[in-house]
């Protein structure tokens, strides 16, 4: 929350092209504010049946309130919230800042909202609150770039409030809910359409990892499919191929160094892990890791922790260390944050990336995954990280990421990363994964047949994106024309705002005591 510095209205800049009829007091000096509070949630004496108790989360849209709990008589007495009467309106200052609502009801509150109480037939209430919601959005960033958390309330209560004579507010939110009506049913259409994209995304994935892209391919193409035996078998012999020749490079060099390491069995699913999973079609096979990657080098890394790689070792610039910010939606995403220094790398090999390397978040968003691209040079992990070196033989590396954005892969990791505080990844959750693996073949086919699907919805999205920012620039637009006096004609007849607010002033001068306040809260 900033502090009690005085802050500008985004509409203070317009005061002097306002109609000359309207007046600009504070909010201050035409509305009660009342502030909220929160009774003790271990008195069960003070909740249950009584007066509904709103929180910032009880607040939906531009106006709708939805209260969850009510407090009892003896809650209010004991604590610092207000009870209000209907048509009081409802601002939040502090967590979920913007928000505004209209009570329908008596009404009390938590600490992040403040009341403002003012005659209907004075103000209202529409009126303030559609100047309030355009306003906060303004304030909220500053206009500065720095977006605020929260206001104080005498920061509210100094805020100018345009103030038009009554019968043009009334014509004002009638003109304001008119043009808001359309542009709502604009925005929900495109919220459908952004959801239903989500679904149908959501889908393609599934069905890309359940052979349903692919099935025609597999019918005409029987000859190419492999089974999980065969395949087992073929990566035991390129293994065995691959440590054979090690073998004898090393007995020509005279046995210097360390003697190659025969490979190790590979492990298959049993029969109770198979029984667990979705059915595969035909050609395809459910693989633990472990046959998946390369065996040219250590495949498999957790980046540095500890005293191998701390902020000490880090320098303004020099060799980049990739985190989890270099992930963006299965992309690589250029930038980084930390860097060492070339001597210092020396003593990190083990944790470097090359090219079609993947690397994976280890916390955070856990299981977020990208492919390191060939523009990248040499690079290192850093904690945050696994990296994942594949055998390109037998798994196609964006085959690989796609499986982590959609379908049984995703939702294994989702399961088998719940913990008792936060979500977290590591190898051994890693190799108790189970993939989807069809021949070589086919992944490429799938991977070809996602990226162009992807690419459409992706188009889509963003026009729709756009599409929301234009709305609510509108939104802003008419909010902004609305209470700079050009939304609407001003009428010759009204009675100026300056006569409307002295009997604001007068009847606040004969009622100096805040209504609002507990029981006397009897409108």
């Amino acid at each position: 929350m900033t502090g009690a510095k005085k802050m500008s209205s985004g509409l203070d800049a317009s005061d002097n092209a306002r109609p000359t009829n309207w007046v600009t007091p504070t909010l201050g000096e035409v509305y009660t504010v009342v502030g909220g509070g929160t009774p003790s949630t271990e008195k069960a004496d003070y909740w249950g049946t009584g007066t509904p108790w709103v929180t910032s989360a009880d607040i939906y849209g531009v106006r709708d309130i939805k209260p969850r709990k009510q407090v009892t008589t003896k809650g209010i007495e004991n604590s610092t919230t207000n009870v209000v009467p209907r048509k009081t309106l409802l601002v939040v200052t502090r967590v979920g800042l913007g928000k505004t609502a209209i009570t329908e009801a008596k009404t009390c509150f938590s600490q992040d909202i403040q009341g403002l109480i003012q005659r209907s037939d004075f103000i209202m209430p529409e009126f303030a609150l559609y100047f309030l919601s355009y306003e906060l959005q303004i304030l909220k960033h500053l206009g500065r770039g720095t977006t605020i958390s929260g206001i104080t309330k005498k920061q509210l209560t100094d805020l100018k409030f345009p103030l038009p004579p009554y019968t043009e507010q009334q014509r004002i939110v009638a003109k304001i809910e008119q043009m808001l009506s359309e542009l709502d049913k604009g925005v929900e259409n495109l919220r459908t359409a952004q959801q239903q994209l989500r679904v149908y995304r959501h889908a393609l994935l599934k069905h890309a990892f359940e052979g349903k892209l692919t099935a025609d391919w597999r019918e005409q193409n029987p000859d190419k499919l492999e089974s999980a035996d065969a395949l087992q078998a073929r990566i035991w012999q390129e293994r065995e191929a691959r440590y054979q020749q090690q073998l004898q490079e090393w007995e020509v060099s005279g046995k210097t160094g360390r003697e190659p390491k025969a490979p190790t069995v590979l492990r298959s699913l049993t029969a109770k892990e198979l029984a667990a999973l979705p059915e595969l079609p035909k050609g395809w096979a459910w693989q633990s890791i472990e046959p998946l990657l390369s065996f040219e080098r250590k495949p498999m890394a957790t980046g540095p922790f500890g005293t191998l790689l701390s902020k000490s070792d880090y320098r303004p610039s020099g060799i980049p260390v990739l985190g989890i910010e270099n992930i963006g939606d299965g992309a690589f995403v250029k930038g980084n944050k930390i860097f060492i220094s070339e001597e210092k790398s020396l003593e990190l090999s083990s944790f470097a990336v090359e090219p079609g390397d993947l690397i994976i978040s280890r916390s955070g968003t856990v299981g977020e995954i990208c492919k390191v691209p060939d523009c990248v040079g040499t690079a290192y992990i850093s904690t945050n990280l696994i990296r994942v070196t594949l055998n390109k033989e037998v798994v196609d590396p964006d085959y690989f990421v796609f499986l982590f954005q959609g379908g049984a892969v995703k939702q294994m990791v989702k399961d088998l990363c719940k913990g008792s505080s936060r979500a977290f990844l590591n190898q051994t959750i890693l190799s108790a994964l189970s993939f989807p693996v069809p021949c070589l073949e086919e992944q490429r086919m799938i991977v070809s047949s996602l990226e162009e699907k992807l690419s459409i919805i992706d188009q889509l999205e963003q026009t729709i994106t756009h599409s929301l920012q234009q709305a609510e620039a509108l939104r802003q637009s008419i909010l902004k024309k609305a209470f700079s006096g050009q939304l609407v004609p001003q009428a010759p007849n009204d009675e100026p705002a300056s006569v409307l607010l002295e009997r604001i002033r007068a009847e606040r001068a004969a009622q100096p005591r805040a209504r609002g306040r507990k029981a006397k809260a009897s409108a």
